[in-house]
């Protein structure tokens, strides 16, 4: 939300967002155990890394996107511009918002499961990261198998379940929410 108030803001910080996305996770991850450890605040950090970019522009797009004339229509009346996000533009938003949350359900499932490989391995703890490193390393494939079938059933309930959550939110505002996922 702060990128969309300003342009300064957005040209200082997108930037780092983007080099954030573009550094493959691999590279990352185990400098983030390094700093958090082998628990779960390494696991979550590195799943927030993954999925943290299309919640932040598809905002940001959502933000910029909102009908000049409605805006101008809020300046006219004297609308601070608190107001004016809180009544005008995180409505006209919040489509493109939980567009990228829906988005960013999958890179989630995926971050938490490197997580889970990179920190299991270094702190010999369980998760399913864990499972599919040991199973690798030991050539079962039938453990690989299911822990695919295991991790595309996680990201298909996550990704339901934000669908679901945004079509309520969404309801009565937007026609978007009608379609079929």
């Amino acid at each position: 939300m702060v990128m969309a108030q300003s342009r300064l803001i957005e040209a200082i910080l997108y930037p780092y967002a983007v080099f954030i996305q573009t550094v493959p996770i691999v590279c990352i991850a185990p400098m983030i155990i390094v700093w958090f450890g082998t628990g779960e605040v390494s696991i979550a950090v590195i799943s927030f890394i993954c999925s943290v970019f299309p919640v932040i522009a598809n905002s940001t797009t959502g933000l910029v996107s909102t009908d000049p004339n409605l805006l101008d229509l809020m300046r006219l009346y004297g609308v601070s511009r608190w107001t004016s996000l809180v009544k005008l533009k995180l409505p006209y938003a919040f489509p493109y918002i939980a567009t990228g949350a829906k988005i960013a359900s999958g890179a989630a499932v995926i971050g938490t499961i490197i997580g889970q490989y990179q920190a299991g391995v270094a702190g010999g703890e369980g998760g399913l990261g864990y499972l599919i490193a040991t199973a690798a390393s030991q050539l079962q494939m039938d453990y690989l198998f299911v822990a695919a079938v295991v991790s595309c059933l996680m990201g298909l309930f996550i990704f339901y379940g934000v669908t679901g959550l945004t079509n309520v939110l969404l309801r009565d505002w937007h026609a978007v929410t009608h379609v079929d996922t």
